[in-house]
């Protein structure tokens, strides 16, 4: 896929996305939108923190090369080559609309109705590329659930995952390059 399309693919999907949202939000509670997004230096340093625990985690799963590791780079490796063609500033504009819309769904809208444990099986099973990425997706979207119902404030997991997606991008990046070195 050409880098453009891909972006302008991303910017209709999260748009989408955050239009369900907004659309299911009003159907289920009768209001136009969900929990508080509130900007603040706490609300900051909360997902920056949250975010970190997430990068540390992601980070020795790949250092530590576990076999089912190896398989889940084998399934994303076919996205590598794009993704790590992405600029900086693409991988944070990817990043930010699946932070704010993902969360904006899943934690805003569905885990007030569904709670934690369904919204977060629900979040694997949409990020399933295999079984044990459905697992970390799904511990992942637990940890933000906690993060949201802890805080109460929605900026918080939005920005942790955003945060985190940035990250990851950048880790795909790496990786990709590290296996064209190895060629």
């Amino acid at each position: 896929m050409n880098k453009n399309l891909f972006l302008y693919f991303t910017a209709f999907f999260y748009a989408g996305l955050t239009l369900v949202a907004l659309i299911l939000n009003r159907l289920l509670t009768g209001t136009y939108l969900p929990s508080p997004v509130v900007l603040s230096w706490e609300a900051a340093g909360l997902a920056v923190a949250a975010s970190g625990l997430m990068m540390a985690a992601v980070w020795l799963l790949v250092v530590l090369d576990l076999p089912f590791m190896g398989r889940i780079q084998e399934k994303l490796a076919q996205y590598q080559p794009l993704l790590a063609g992405l600029s900086q500033s693409e991988r944070i504009y990817v990043s930010v609309l699946a932070g704010f819309s993902e969360e904006l769904l899943f934690r805003g809208v569905l885990q007030p109705s569904w709670g934690i444990a369904v919204t977060s099986v629900v979040f694997g099973a949409l990020h399933a590329v295999t079984f044990s990425y459905f697992l970390l997706a799904t511990a992942v979207s637990f940890y933000l659930g906690w993060l949201f119902q802890y805080t109460g404030n929605l900026f918080v997991p939005m920005a942790a995952h955003a945060l985190y997606d940035i990250f990851a991008l950048n880790l795909l990046a790496w990786l990709n390059a590290r296996d064209e070195l190895k060629r």
